[in-house]
């Protein structure tokens, strides 16, 4: 028969503890009074959000329980010195590797990278070299007792010696999150400076 060519009715099923049949048809709709559906169809219905991220921040994450956030802006700066900008790029991908010694070897080449730089433009009695740069520089290596940037390749030698317990010598997630930062604003810096 043509599709439409029958009119259509409405059939209801209701549970009835007190009623139990003995015959029992499971095919509620159906097509020619068998197991034929009339039809099938499966829909995705999919929406995006954008959450903003002062939300993300500020009201999902710590009800997420993923933590507080403190968050600063860093402009990205003109990337005119190449090589810093990949040295940063690879120390971000051993940061997502769980990587945090090659976290600190990219980051220590990249102080060793930008001191050449300057120290090439202005040579090394300049005063933006030796006092401006000087004392950033400095503070960079020596943000603690070893230099911040190359703690993570003198572990090996600090266990052997007896100064500390072993269950101690060993650097993480917040060590290597405070040197990539650190060395973030040393870029932006050394570029102001590099455009005086």
């Amino acid at each position: 028969m043509p599709i439409g060519s029958q009119k259509g009715k409405i059939m209801t099923y209701a549970y009835d503890t007190d009623f139990n049949s003995n015959h029992t048809a499971s095919w509620l709709l159906s097509g020619n009074n068998g197991n034929i559906f009339l039809s099938v169809k499966k829909q995705v219905l999919r929406d995006k959000i954008r959450i903003s991220s002062s939300d993300w921040i500020n009201i999902f994450a710590p009800v997420l329980d993923i933590g507080e956030f403190f968050i600063i802006e860093v402009p990205k700066g003109k990337q005119i010195i190449k090589e810093a900008c990949e040295y940063i790029e690879k120390a971000k991908s051993c940061f997502n590797k769980w990587d945090y010694e090659g976290v600190y070897v990219n980051c220590r080449e990249i102080g060793t990278l930008l001191d050449s730089k300057l120290k090439a433009k202005y040579g090394k009695n300049n005063f933006i070299y030796e006092e401006r740069w000087g004392r950033t520089y400095k503070r960079f290596k020596n943000l603690s007792f070893n230099e911040v940037a190359s703690l993570g390749l003198h572990l090996e030698d600090l266990k052997k010696t007896t100064k500390y317990s072993l269950d101690n010598i060993k650097i993480g997630k917040p060590d290597a999150e405070h040197i990539m930062y650190v060395t973030i604003l040393l870029i932006k810096f050394t570029e102001e400076l590099m455009e005086l």
